[in-house]
């Protein structure tokens, strides 16, 4: 008996794309699968075109639930699922045939905790492969490119042991509103020690904008994401022994991440409460791996250091 995969994709308000992303797993040269489409309170038809398709094909799983995001959507999946491994799939992004295929048989083949796959951005008709070209068991010097590599930063292209996460609960995290996927991805990565990568891209993660990773949340839910990558960051840097160079994406996730915490910050539009935040956050770990590229970064994060921020806060934004 082959062994099964579970695949699983969050919905909503897919209905323009979720036949072709569905049709393209029914397609597959790999067919020991469970596919569990997570409806999460779509209000268009999504919900009964995933009825639709469980009902020609007793694989397909459905599970209608309340909106509740997309962290808890893939939970929710994770814990219906039966299959030996897991696998994230978004719903308006496609696979080619062999995707499956390819994936559980090196994963199979060298005995990996985690495959990582080859992936094609597809923006506008404009493809952008994002793959290492690497074939085989991660060793230790292979192991600074990925992790310097945006590769790392998303679920899908990725074959998952299923008992990794579900005895450690590793989970997509709710309450903050950006990176619940590197999150999940870096979590896993602190509790295995076999990585295989398959450089052929067979998957198509298909966008339109980049406004979501520009767009600014909460102070609270931009902190909270902070606060767990920095975590996560520093204990894979301390598990696999890295060295400045082979973690300067690791380092620049944190950094971007603390300066999204600052721009929610500055956004606010009581100064008093501005320079209040301001001077309640730790800045031991931005100052210390800061570099300024420019004469006014330079000038900016010495008065962070000297935590000047009536200046700073005066000099960034137009409330003062």
């Amino acid at each position: 008996m082959n062994t099964k995969i579970s695949i699983i994709i969050p919905i909503y308000n897919s209905s323009k794309t979720l036949n072709e992303c569905i049709s393209c797993i029914l397609a597959q040269s790999y067919t020991s699968f469970e596919l569990i489409l997570v409806d999460d309170g779509s209000t268009d038809n999504s919900g009964e075109i995933c009825d639709l398709y469980a009902k020609t094909d007793p694989r397909i799983i459905v599970i209608h639930k309340v909106n509740e995001g997309v962290s808890i959507a893939r939970n929710t999946g994770i814990k219906r699922s039966t299959g030996k491994y897991i696998t994230f799939i978004d719903s308006d992004d496609n696979v080619s045939t062999n995707y499956l295929l390819n994936l559980i048989e090196i994963h199979e083949k060298l005995n990996a905790e985690l495959t990582i796959s080859g992936f094609v951005k597809r923006n506008q008709g404009i493809d952008k492969p994002h793959y290492i070209d690497y074939n085989g068991i991660v060793d230790i010097e292979t192991i600074g490119s990925i992790l310097n590599n945006n590769i790392i930063s998303v679920p899908f292209a990725k074959i998952f042991n299923s008992d990794i996460i579900k005895t450690n609960r590793i989970i997509f995290p709710n309450g903050i509103s950006r990176g619940e996927d590197t999150i999940f991805v870096l979590e896993y990565l602190l509790h295995i020690d076999k990585i295989a990568l398959l450089p052929e891209y067979n998957y198509f993660y298909i966008t339109t904008e980049n406004s979501l990773m520009t767009k600014l949340n909460s102070v609270s839910s931009e902190l909270s994401c902070y606060n767990m990558l920095n975590r996560l960051c520093n204990n894979i840097i301390k598990k696999y022994n890295l060295k400045k160079e082979a973690s300067t994406f690791l380092i620049k996730m944190q950094l971007d991440a603390f300066e999204r915490v600052i721009r929610a910050i500055l956004i606010i539009s009581n100064r008093n409460e501005r320079i209040g935040l301001l001077n309640c956050l730790d800045y031991s770990y931005y100052l210390r791996h800061k570099k300024g590229n420019t004469w006014k970064e330079s000038i900016l994060t010495i008065i962070l250091r000297l935590r000047l921020f009536r200046i700073y806060d005066l000099l960034m934004t137009k409330h003062a």
